[in-house]
């Protein structure tokens, strides 16, 4: 039996999809990023094939500040424990070393022993643990919020960045994809129409959706002390006719998590691990 990992192609889109279908059903966007991704020049959509015939799915993303994601790793049941997920990390590193990447990282369940222990296998360790918390917004009005959020331009969001380091943290989470914090993420989030500030009071809330914008919008970063921009992001969201709002926080973060559920935000069920590999 033989294992081979390779670029996507356009006719594995139907096998990569039903490997995503049987390994996660309860997760399942791989149809509408699959092209998008295939194409993406910095980063690699990669199939595995398992005696010719394709069994599993992983993304090798390139974020902002030049570190690398590993993402959507779906292996279908029936051909797990075969060495899937370790040629899946061998060709991961082995991109990484190609693009002089020296750091990794990647996220799992909190509960999700083997996916943890696959990436300490490879020399990942922990870095951080996320609480999210949702905010239903499909079944009734929500209040207009006050203050008048503006956008932000790419070299306004880079002087914001250090001071949201320093508050809000080391990690920011959009489509449960853990990004470090950076001067180079701000100004990339900003030129994508994410960042927004209130004029009067300096409130920040960087807003929106990496992939699947018709699901919900996410709320990477806002200032937790302000309330505006909790309720910004609400507002904007409930206008464009979205279902619900998500924010994932540092699970240490005790005074934003209470600030979150107060608001009405409904807690995960069960956290996720931020798994990181210097190199």
């Amino acid at each position: 039996m033989s294992i081979s990992i390779r670029p996507a192609k356009a006719e594995d889109r139907a096998a990569a999809l039903e490997a995503e279908k049987k390994a996660t059903p309860r997760l399942s966007y791989l149809g509408a990023v699959y092209d998008d991704w295939r194409e993406e020049p910095e980063g690699a959509l990669l199939v595995a094939e398992h005696d010719k015939e394709v069994v599993a799915v992983g993304k090798f993303t390139v974020v902002p500040d030049g570190s690398a994601w590993l993402e959507a790793l779906r292996v279908r049941p029936d051909r797990q424990g075969l060495g899937i997920g370790k040629a899946f990390y061998e060709r991961f590193l082995a991109l990484a070393e190609e693009k002089k990447i020296h750091t990794l990282r990647m996220y799992t369940g909190v509960k999700n022993e083997t996916s943890r222990g696959l990436a300490e296998r490879f020399g990942f360790s922990l870095a951080a643990q996320f609480s999210g918390f949702t905010f239903p917004l499909d079944k009734k009005p929500v209040e207009e919020a006050e203050g008048n959020f503006v956008f932000l331009t790419p070299k306004e969001a880079a002087k914001k960045a250090p001071k949201m380091q320093k508050n809000w943290g080391p990690y920011a989470v959009m489509n449960r994809t853990f990004y470090k914090t950076s001067v180079e993420l701000m100004s990339d989030w900003a030129g994508r129409g994410f960042v927004y500030a209130d004029e009067k009071t300096g409130a920040l809330a960087v807003l929106g959706a990496r992939f699947l914008p018709a699901a919900g919008l996410h709320l990477a970063m806002f200032s937790p002390e302000n309330e505006k921009a909790l309720a910004f992001a609400r507002q904007t969201t409930y206008q464009r006719g979205l279902p619900s709002l998500y924010c994932m926080v540092l699970t240490c973060r005790q005074d934003v998590k209470d600030f979150l559920q107060e608001a009405g935000g409904l807690q995960d069920f069960a956290d996720c691990l931020v798994m990181e590999k210097n190199t």
